[in-house]
């Protein structure tokens, strides 16, 4: 799952890479909001209300996931104005 780094609304969103035969691990990027939506992060909202969005990644281990999803994290933009 992606959060924003606070409450507001959302003003970027992106990701620098996208599934395909260079990225055979990365499966789905899906975006549940779109810039300009508010988004409202615990505790005043809900976890539903402060998702932005979610990755798929496959990999052989847990460990091997996580180091993938961390490799993302690079790449990503999310940003909120208040």
């Amino acid at each position: 799952m992606l959060y924003p780094p606070a409450t507001g609304i959302l003003s970027a969103q992106d990701l620098a890479i996208v599934p395909g035969p260079k990225y055979p691990w990365l499966h789905q990027v899906t975006w549940l909001r779109d810039v300009g939506e508010r988004v409202v992060l615990p505790p005043t909202g809900k976890l539903d209300t402060g998702r932005v969005g979610f990755l798929i990644v496959t990999a052989d281990s847990p460990e091997a996931a996580r180091d993938w999803i961390s490799s993302l994290a690079n790449g990503l933009t999310l940003s909120v104005t208040p």
